[in-house]
């Protein structure tokens, strides 16, 4: 409790927190479930258990369907993402300093980093 006490109200209460989270952070399978159940708990046990099947069913019929349709040897969300790294790492020049040891600059910023030790000078790594 005195971790909480202690911790920025905008680090773990959402009224607080300065960007909406969409419930990512909140959110977990159970909730889903809970979500996607609702109605259902008002049934009988086994028509309960035959709505849950039948939900699953769906779900992987249409994570299946969207697999079957895809051509790339990535996911189109991680194809979006190591897009944007690459338009945004190639603002920076990189240079080899030799045994694992990188120079990175960009514009007027200039940071080492040691793939060996894992420690960069920008504190990141």
């Amino acid at each position: 409790m005195d971790k909480l006490l202690t911790a920025d109200p905008a680090r773990w209460a959402r009224s607080c927190c300065p960007v909406p989270r969409y419930e990512f952070m909140t959110s977990n399978a159970a909730e889903t479930w809970n979500n996607k159940l609702v109605w259902a708990r008002k049934l009988p046990v086994v028509s309960m258990l035959e709505c849950i099947r039948t939900i699953i069913e769906i779900w992987f019929v249409e994570r299946c369907n969207a697999a079957l349709a895809h051509n790339g040897e990535l996911c189109e969300e991680v194809s979006k993402k190591i897009a944007e790294v690459r338009k945004e790492a190639s603002k920076l020049i990189v240079t080899s300093l030799g045994d694992e040891r990188y120079k990175v600059s960009f514009l007027s910023e200039l940071y080492v980093v040691n793939l060996d030790v894992k420690v960069c000078d920008c504190g990141e790594f």
